[in-house]
């Protein structure tokens, strides 16, 4: 894999922090009807309460841009298996 070459004209913009409007754009556009992601919310609930902490969420994102540390919790899942129906439990392959 190459490494992403940024033109110089783009450099500034891409390093700026992100803005509450960019970020209820894009929760806005969040598909709904879709499975939870890791953090077990779905984006129905972001929907409904982004406004409640968008300036956390904001502050986190901006934080991890500048190079600040993840959260300990992120370097963590949960590994869920959903068995087929009709098929045995046991065999890793089914």
């Amino acid at each position: 894999m190459s490494p992403v070459r940024v033109l110089f004209e783009r450099a500034e913009f891409v390093s700026q922090p992100f803005t509450k409007p960019e970020l209820l754009d894009v929760v806005k556009n969040l598909p709904t009807g879709k499975a939870c992601g890791p953090d077990g919310f779905p984006a129905e609930f972001y929907k409904a309460f982004i406004n409640a902490f968008a300036k956390d969420f904001l502050a986190l994102i901006n934080g991890l841009l500048r190079g600040e540390q993840t959260p300990k919790t992120w370097h963590s899942g949960n590994v869920v298996s959903f068995p087929k129906e009709n098929k045995d439990r046991e065999d890793p392959n089914a």
